[in-house]
């Protein structure tokens, strides 16, 4: 389930990488 996706490591590092990738668009567009 979403739950466990969320529990893997790998996943958490894709998730992680594109939060910080969407952080720094977001202060480019500013």
């Amino acid at each position: 389930g979403m739950l466990r996706a969320l529990n893997d490591p790998d996943r958490q590092t894709a998730i992680g990488f594109l939060l910080n990738f969407a952080k720094l668009i977001g202060q480019r567009l500013r």
